[in-house]
């Protein structure tokens, strides 16, 4: 597999050249390393999906992340969950166009193993790696956008809710 290139599950035999990417990467966060996936499936039961992309048997990009189910949200991917930060990290020493055919074969990873197991979203929370001309293929949703409320009457901002989020809130109850 040295000579292969494209993006490959990661295995517990390239844990260490992952970690090893990870540290050698001025935009990584203790996030992108595989403690944290460790810690993740033991504490949490998520069950990862981590993927690395190899070129010239070097790693040149990672995406951490866990296979989420939700019965709200159904079930989806999620980037390095419980933190701000999340996304593939990319070697800053490619090219614009290089990256962007990395990111390309990305999505299209994900849309493979959608097909697979059936998630209906992948969520990054602020991906540092991917530059503005690739962001045209993911959407924004700004979060916590309802979460604020300004502190009045209980009944006042009961009302103010939709009936689905009463009723949701009704049931979680």
């Amino acid at each position: 597999r040295h000579d292969a290139e494209g993006w490959f599950h990661l295995d517990p035999n390239q844990e260490k050249a992952w970690d090893n990417f990870v540290i050698n990467e001025t935009n990584a966060r203790f996030t992108h390393l595989t403690g944290l996936k460790k810690a993740v499936e033991k504490v949490y039961h998520l069950k990862p999906f981590y993927q690395f992309y190899l070129r010239n048997g070097q790693i040149q990009a990672v995406f951490p992340c866990f296979y989420h189910r939700s019965i709200l949200y159904g079930q989806k991917l999620i980037s390095q969950p419980f933190y701000e930060y999340g996304g593939p990290l990319l070697a800053e020493n490619l090219s614009a166009a290089e990256k962007e055919r990395i990111i390309q074969e990305l999505i299209e990873t994900f849309r493979a193993e959608s097909r697979k197991r059936n998630f209906r979203a992948i969520e990054m929370r602020h991906p540092l790696s991917i530059m503005d001309e690739t962001r045209k293929n993911f959407f924004d949703l700004p979060l916590f956008s309802r979460a604020v409320l300004p502190l009045e009457d209980p009944s006042v901002l009961w009302k103010r809710l939709s009936p689905k989020d009463r009723n949701i809130i009704h049931k979680g109850s």
